[in-house]
């Protein structure tokens, strides 16, 4: 958690955590109202009809990412 988290406040520029928070507070605000919900989730039955909290959103899909790049690494895809 704590990687995504300095990764986003690089990328994103922002100089404090409170910064990070909101910013990412509204990231998951607008893909719960903007997003495809059915999409949403094949990551999280529960997000089809509640939004996700931003803690509970960056370590569902960061799983997905780590679940995914472990296994492009055991079939030798780069």
């Amino acid at each position: 958690m704590k990687e995504i988290w300095v990764s986003v406040q690089r990328k994103a520029h922002k100089n404090t955590a409170t910064a990070v928070s909101k910013g990412l507070e509204r990231a998951v605000a607008d893909l719960w109202k903007h997003g495809d919900r059915e999409e949403l989730g094949t990551y999280q039955r529960s997000w089809e009809y509640e939004a996700p909290s931003p803690k509970e959103f960056i370590y569902v899909v960061g799983e997905r990412l780590r679940e995914r790049r472990e296994e492009e690494a055991a079939s030798g895809v780069t």
